[in-house]
């Protein structure tokens, strides 16, 4: 990211823009950068791949999720993994759930027909709203937290949705 002689350092430039696009924090920006080529950026870390850990290789791979929330019922210490970097949590209250890979896979009945498995995705069954057969109503909802335009989709002819 830092070295002048790597293949893909424009895609890190040391100064960009942002757009905050109704946004009032400056982190809460979109960030102007370039769009990085997915093949140029998996050939320039190639050479990295070699010198991984198998702790890290683990975490380079598509899996499943973590979902957490609070839970005023529950309260236990959780031991830090790095103590080092982060302290221990001495009053925790959350709960966790794994969501796995599969509930992110969308049948074939409900893609368009579009090539979703040719590369025009990067990870099949996991599609864009491009491959996706979807449509929009716009409405005014009440979400905590937000004076936006929230935006319902529905997903057509897709029982499982």
């Amino acid at each position: 990211m830092t070295d002048e002689e790597s293949p893909i350092i424009e895609y890190y430039p040391p100064d960009f823009k942002t757009d905050l696009n109704g946004k009032q924090q400056e982190w809460e920006a979109v960030v102007l950068i370039p769009f990085i080529e997915e093949r140029r950026l998996l050939a320039a870390m190639e050479p990295c791949n070699a010198h991984l850990s198998e702790e890290e290789i683990q975490r380079n791979r598509h899996s499943g999720c973590m979902k957490y929330w609070y839970d005023k019922e529950i309260e236990f210490k959780y031991s830090s993994r790095r103590p080092e970097k982060f302290p221990n949590v001495e009053r925790c209250h959350a709960r966790h759930e794994e969501i796995p890979i599969d509930a992110w896979r969308v049948t074939p009945s409900c893609t368009l027909n579009c090539p979703t498995n040719n590369g025009s995705v990067y990870f099949c069954g996991f599609p864009t709203l491009k491959h996706i057969k979807h449509k929009v109503r716009f409405a005014h909802v009440n979400f905590l937290l937000s004076r936006n335009l929230i935006v319902p989709l529905a997903f057509m002819n897709c029982p499982q949705y």
